[in-house]
């Protein structure tokens, strides 16, 4: 993780103060190339957890349920997006309720 922490920070050091925040998405093999980025980017900015600082910021999906279809997807991200959402700075994933 001190890599990505690392690569994390130089990308950051790119990017100007007027860039729009970008996004990182995280989340369990299980749902590798099952989840659409843009999809939850969109269903994130209708329920005002995008956020407002230019920087990367880290969408932890780790704790998302197994077997979730598509629209149970969007219902989780609606009930939980906020608190999956990680700031500029921290590079750190929390633990995975799963784990």
């Amino acid at each position: 993780m001190k890599a990505i922490g690392k690569r994390l920070h130089k990308l950051e050091q790119r990017l100007s103060p007027g860039e729009p925040p970008h996004l990182i998405f995280f989340c369990s093999s299980l749902y590798e190339g099952r989840i659409d980025t843009k999809r939850c980017r969109r269903i994130l900015g209708e329920c005002g957890f995008l956020p407002t600082t230019s920087g990367m910021h880290l969408v932890d999906l780790l704790d998302l349920p197994d077997g979730l279809k598509e629209e149970e997807i969007d219902r989780w991200l609606r009930e939980h997006g906020a608190e999956n959402l990680q700031p500029p700075g921290q590079t750190e994933l929390r633990r995975s309720r799963r784990a």
